[in-house]
């Protein structure tokens, strides 16, 4: 009897573990989180996320031999959990989403051999540990197919009302998903996530969705331009990684302009021009993705888009410049396969495509090919190969990357500042070779070349510091992206842009989304068009910088205003409309049928 007792007890003992163990660590690492990164999240709602790791406790306690070792086990997958959504939001002001996962190849490949290591040692642990210790039964099968099965009814057959629950419980905001973590807890916030994508799954439109949103946008049938000017200019199109002017950090110091002073002379004889970029720190695809084709991202939340959205050959920059006789170039010396730019360029209308084998590696800072380099080598391929016809040359940078090392016995450091944040003066120097290796080759376009069109800018702002450091210690930017103001958005999202057309000289554009550019380029080169390439923008000069969950809108004078879902300003609410009618647009053109195309065309309807 007494034996019986205590296997009864000994039994209760084991099978409350998984409560305990969870509760224990959910504690901790919440507590540690809070004291190392100040993004802690407590308080009743936080329930919902305990329960869900329990659940999971639970399933992995009936795959287990040993105890100890599922422990461990556990611990490693809640920390992984955990500690990824603020490793994130640190750096780059959003937790861990859905759309992160699709982008783990792009994550890993950018990164160097030591964050590598960092990256999967606790995965690689994780799975070890787990296979090491699994135990299989008719018990632990169950209780992973009940799992599995909820999250599937929940994830993939109704991902709409468990997001419309979700919504309804934690009340959450489109434009804050830092805010949403912080409410439902890492683990609730991953499920979110996960049936938002799936339930917003990306639908072709029909003819008469298509024809209602053009006419909505007030757009009618696009007639050619008609010109006498038949002479063909060569693009130069070139997007540098991280460009921004640091001089913006109002409370540092520097002790010579980040910015080479000639690239500096150039870029205000373009009276400062700004491009308003649709990321922050990385994620360049987007950048490329509205330069190229003159269509908004953002659009479907944090989303790369050249990772799943482009499924057609669409009317982009390259494909309109082919139709008229380029030859369209793209040039970039990192892996082909990098956000999926080997499958995508040749649907933009690239002919060729010169990736990291196309170089060689004789310069490199922090294993990136300099500047100075790629420029070379690009000077080089095109003339060598590319001479008989006008080109598109579509150059894309790579060195300035963060951690923005450099190689010191070829680029010592010329500028020291005064700032806290390291990443700043590493930062500045970096720039400053940079910009000064970029303008060296402008001098040689516009001297063998000089009637080229050359458009220059960078792909996004840099990351200097978590929680925004460097921009927070000189008050343009708050730690937390959801207190930033409409002037702060602006700040946050706009990297310079030089255009120089031809012997013209520079340009003035002032600030505009970066998918306006490649409208401007044809316009520059007095090149009919019959696309929506110039035509997904807002009437009546208004700018719109198109943001998860918000839009920032920049006005004629020059100021900013923030635009929610539910704002009822009055330009919101056109900007709102606005967009309802360009993400018709843009599905039929991406994966629809491109029903859109002969509504705007000269052949088309009125």
């Amino acid at each position: 009897m007494n034996s019986s007792k205590s296997n009864t007890l000994k039994s209760a003992k084991v099978s409350f573990l998984p409560l305990l163990s969870t509760s224990i660590f959910y504690i901790f690492l919440h507590l540690y989180i809070e004291f190392t990164y100040s993004l802690g999240s407590f308080g009743i709602n936080l329930i919902f996320d305990w329960i869900v790791q329990v659940i999971i406790g639970y399933m992995l306690f009936s795959l287990s031999r040993r105890k100890r070792i599922f422990l461990l086990t556990q611990f490693i997958f809640m920390a992984i959990i955990y500690l990824s959504h603020v490793i994130k939001a640190n750096y780059l002001g959003a937790p861990v989403s859905i759309d992160d996962f699709l982008s783990f190849s792009a994550l890993f490949n950018i990164l160097n051999l030591n964050q590598k290591l960092l990256l999967i040692f606790p995965i690689a642990s994780f799975f070890l540990l787990f296979l090491i210790n699994i135990k299989i039964n008719k018990k632990s099968l169950l209780t992973t197919a009940i799992i599995c099965c909820i999250l599937w009814i929940s994830l993939g057959i109704f991902p709409q009302k468990t997001v419309d629950f979700l919504n309804s419980r934690f009340k959450y905001e489109a434009w804050d998903q830092l805010g949403n973590y912080r409410k439902s807890g890492g683990s609730v916030y991953l499920i979110y996530s996960g049936a938002h994508f799936s339930a917003n799954r990306l639908k072709k439109p029909n003819e008469n969705e298509v024809a209602a949103a053009l006419k909505q946008l007030n757009i009618q049938k696009q007639h050619p331009l008609i010109t006498t000017d038949n002479k063909k200019r060569n693009v130069y199109l070139i997007l540098m990684e991280g460009l921004w002017d640091p001089t913006l950090l109002k409370k540092v110091q520097f002790s010579d302009d980040p910015l080479d002073p000639e690239f500096r002379k150039l870029w205000d004889e373009c009276g400062n021009s700004w491009a308003m970029s649709p990321v922050y720190g990385g994620e360049t695809a987007n950048a490329e993705f509205e330069i190229l084709t003159g269509h908004p991202s953002n659009l479907y939340d944090s989303r790369v888009m050249f990772q799943t959205n482009i499924r057609n050959d669409i009317p982009a920059l390259p494909n309109i410049l082919s139709d008229a006789g380029y030859e369209t170039i793209a040039l970039h010396p990192f892996i082909p396969t990098f956000w999926n730019r080997l499958n995508v360029y040749p649907r933009l209308g690239f002919d060729y495509y010169y990736s990291i084998k196309d170089f060689t590696q004789d310069d490199l800072n922090d294993a990136k090919l300099s500047n100075i380099s790629l420029y070379q080598q690009s000077w080089k391929i095109i003339n060598e190969n590319h001479n008989e016809k006008p080109r598109l040359t579509y150059i894309v940078t790579l060195s300035g990357h963060w951690p923005f090392r450099l190689n010191k016995a070829k680029r010592p450091p010329l500028i020291s500042s005064n700032s806290s944040v390291k990443y700043v003066e590493q930062y500045a120097n970096s720039v400053r070779y940079n910009t000064g290796e970029t303008m060296h080759f402008v001098k040689i376009i516009r001297k063998n070349d000089p009637n080229a069109l050359i458009v220059i800018m960078g792909d996004h702002t840099p990351l200097l510091g978590s929680n925004f450091a460097a921009y927070s210690e000189s008050g343009i930017l708050t730690s937390l992206r959801n207190k930033f103001t409409a002037e702060m958005y602006k700040t946050h999202v706009s990297t310079p842009l030089i255009i120089i057309n031809g012997t013209n000289g520079p340009l003035e554009i002032g600030t505009v989304a970066m998918y306006e550019v490649p409208a401007i380029i044809t316009k520059l080169l007095k090149i009919p068009t019959e696309t929506p390439i110039d035509i997904l923008k807002p009437k009546g000069n208004l700018h719109v910088r198109t943001l998860e969950g918000m839009r920032l809108v920049i006005k004629n004078d020059n100021s900013a205003q923030l635009c929610k879902d539910a704002s009822e300003d009055y330009t919101c609410k056109y900007v709102n409309q606005w967009l309802t009618n360009v993400k018709v647009i843009d599905r039929d053109i991406l994966i629809g049928e491109q029903f859109a195309l002969p509504m705007i065309s000269s052949e088309g309807i009125e």
